[in-house]
């Protein structure tokens, strides 16, 4: 076992040398980034290769899309400007390898693209008109997601990841909400919700 995790070890090496040649992608404590220039972080998992796409005009799904569609290769996840690549000792030298010729040749292509500061989380806790339990009691119906602000919310709507609820039932639509889905659904970011109907319509008090 140990033989296997000192080879596995150098595998990630030799992967983080190789993402030196990234110029607008950028892998977390890997390539040209190091923790030390993450002063927030205490430690990370070294075998989760964490791949930034933020300021390349790419978000994080099309990546993960990408890399299946043209290379064969599936990531774990992809969400709003960052891919994750789950590895372990079962993977190969040759894997390693093909991960790190499709990040370099998909890299090639991008430029730098500025990206606005994102907000996507509301400056205020939401109003709250109704005991959750009084909200999903109440007769409801759906309307546009434009169109709802000031409405009484009878689902739960949150983003995957991190899973954190961004409205509950029985809280008022506000514009400063509807702002942080649209900011979230443009970075690729999925919008669930209790009736599956976001981002087109939200479930409301009738």
């Amino acid at each position: 076992a140990g033989g296997l995790f000192q080879a596995y070890t150098r595998q990630l090496d030799s992967f983080s040398r190789s993402m030196h040649a990234l110029q607008t992608m950028r892998i977390f404590c890997k390539g040209r980034d190091a923790l030390e220039q993450h002063s927030s972080v205490f430690d990370f998992d070294p075998g989760k290769i964490v791949i930034s796409v933020r300021n390349t005009g790419l978000c994080g799904t099309e990546l993960m899309d990408r890399l299946l569609r043209h290379y064969r290769i599936q990531l774990e996840l992809g969400a709003g400007d960052y891919a994750i690549a789950m590895t372990s000792i079962c993977d190969t030298p040759e894997g390693f390898r093909r991960l790190g010729r499709a990040l370099k040749e998909i890299d090639a292509a991008l430029s730098f693209q500025p990206e606005p500061p994102a907000h996507n989380i509301p400056s205020s806790l939401p109003d709250i008109v109704l005991p959750i339990a009084h909200a999903q009691a109440q007769k409801g119906h759906f309307v546009p997601l434009a169109q709802s602000a000031a409405q009484i919310s009878r689902e739960y709507i949150f983003a995957y990841p991190p899973g954190i609820p961004l409205i509950a039932p029985g809280e008022r639509i506000s514009p400063q909400i509807l702002n942080s889905f649209s900011s979230l659904a443009n970075r690729c970011v999925p919008l669930k919700s209790t009736y599956g109907h976001m981002p087109r319509e939200i479930n409301v008090t009738a």
